[in-house]
């Protein structure tokens, strides 16, 4: 009963070991056994635990959390803590636990994710393709050479910020490799638009940062996308008018930030995009 194996990579070290902007504790992987329970422990430093396959629950004070796949479980000092694995599933999941120099850009990331945690009563981040991370963290730490400790703070400021990514709700950018010049040039048109929605009124205003002419744009950009340019500045124009009104910013102020000619223009555009006037939307949100 409650047997649990922790693999070879395992690294606890009694001085912590200075990486960057942190001071790296402990850093695992670990296979458990159907049904293993780890012994309850009461945590002393900011830890991460990010579940790479399998199923079990997380407990902390006595609350149990989820886990599954690619997601990663956060343990605060003072919690008591422990891992639960699943039967039929049992976890497997790396851990690490570290802290921060004070005032570091590290001690920032770390305090963003406790906010979140504490005010929303949540402990669970969904965070994708994080083994990599991990993989190098324990791979620096065997390499011991004059950058491994360097590497190692490098890598934990990534994960850090891949869970505040997580929780800001922002989408990793995705970069296309082998793909075709017309499927490159529509990536680049994507991302232009998407980064300078307040500067671009009309699809000409392309012409000098691609250097083709607008029917040509336009002609790729329906053909990889089955949309028009036009379309799609509109709808991310739209898109963001929603965010602005929630968050609290005037009719008269959007549309001149989205470069509408006039309050009529930019209200007549957000009805035809949402069937309501934007009036109706900052209503609901006040």
């Amino acid at each position: 009963m409650n047997k649990h194996k922790l693999s070879f990579n395992n690294a606890f070290f009694k001085s912590p070991k200075p990486c960057g902007d942190f001071y790296l504790v402990q850093v695992a992987e670990a296979i458990c056994a159907p049904n293993s329970v780890t012994e309850e422990h009461c945590q002393e430093y900011f830890e991460i635990t990010y579940t790479y396959s399998g199923m079990g629950c997380c407990l902390i004070d006595g609350e149990e959390i989820e886990l599954s796949s690619e997601v990663c479980s956060i343990a605060l000092p003072g919690d008591k803590h422990s891992m639960v694995s699943s039967e039929k599933s049992p976890l497997r999941y790396y851990c690490i636990a570290f802290y921060a120099k004070k005032n570091s850009y590290g001690e920032e990331l770390i305090n963003n994710i406790k906010n979140y945690c504490t005010e929303n009563q949540k402990r669970n981040i969904a965070v994708s393709s994080m083994v990599n991370l991990f993989s190098n963290i324990l791979q620096e730490i065997k390499a011991e050479d004059t950058f491994s400790l360097r590497y190692i703070g490098l890598f934990i400021e990534q994960l850090l910020i891949e869970c505040n990514r997580s929780i800001l709700g922002f989408e990793k950018p995705h970069y296309l490799t082998n793909r075709s010049d017309e499927e490159l040039l529509t990536y680049d048109i994507i991302s232009y638009i998407d980064q300078n929605l307040e500067s671009i009124v009309h699809i000409p205003d392309l012409e000098e940062v691609f250097f083709y002419n607008a029917t040509f744009l336009s002609k790729v950009f329906l053909a990889q996308t089955g949309m028009t340019i036009k379309s799609y500045i509109t709808n991310k124009k739209m898109e963001y008018a929603n965010s602005l009104l929630k968050k609290g910013r005037s009719i008269t102020e959007i549309s001149r930030r989205l470069g509408y000619s006039s309050i009529h223009s930019f209200s007549r555009a957000y009805k035809n995009h949402f069937s309501k006037t934007p009036s109706s939307s900052k209503n609901k949100t006040e």
